[in-house]
């Protein structure tokens, strides 16, 4: 069988990751049952093209060769449910009898952590782990002068993403980050605004 996970982005979207092993692919449902679903007739004819998926609709993925390089998101999901995605391995286009369920609850609301001083919160960057992009969303409630640098487990400034933007009060912001010359390992975001901050994990996996 294919190795699969689950995780929440936020309280809206799951991600599943996974990998080939001995077979080329995976056949995958969503649902909110804990019941497996009748397998699909036919392996379908379309590998699903990351990062979009539809709740009930079988979805075929393919070619994975480790747990980063292709993943799946199913968006639009209500929070604060359980939900399961049953799984089949196929074989060209034959697709195996034993199905793998796993469940997965969405947040009853998205994980933000406020800054020192209170005055702007951060949310987790996503996805983790990243390979060459990712992003983080703020919200504030005072303006400032908006700083993000990357930083390696050494405490050495690696990469500067914004230096001294202005930023206005009540401003909700999503901030891309372009991490592809930046190799695999751990590293912490800082988010300064003014002279308050959030410190973010970054995860790289190439």
């Amino acid at each position: 069988m294919q190795s699969f996970y689950l995780s929440a982005v936020n309280r809206n979207t799951i991600r599943l990751s996974w990998e080939t092993n001995n077979a080329d692919g995976i056949v995958a449902i969503l649902t909110t049952s804990s019941t497996v679903p009748t397998a699909p007739s036919s392996v379908p004819a379309t590998v699903t093209t990351a990062p979009s998926g539809a709740s009930g609709t079988p979805v075929k993925l393919a070619n994975a060769i480790n747990m980063t390089q292709t993943l799946l998101q199913w968006t639009d999901l209500t929070r604060n449910t359980t939900y399961y995605v049953h799984a089949w391995a196929y074989s060209g286009t034959t697709l195996s009898n034993t199905c793998v369920s796993r469940s997965i609850r969405t947040p009853r609301k998205d994980v933000v952590e406020m800054s020192e001083h209170g005055t702007f919160s951060a949310s987790e960057i996503t996805p983790l782990p990243a390979i060459n992009e990712a992003s983080i969303d703020i919200s504030t409630s005072e303006s400032g002068s908006l700083y993000v640098s990357i930083y390696d487990l050494a405490g050495s400034k690696v990469l500067d993403i914004m230096k001294g933007e202005p930023i206005s009060s009540d401003t909700e912001l999503r901030i891309p980050l372009n991490i592809r010359d930046l190799a695999s390992g751990v590293y912490t975001v800082m988010i300064t605004i003014g002279d308050d901050k959030v410190m973010r994990q970054l995860i790289i996996k190439k």
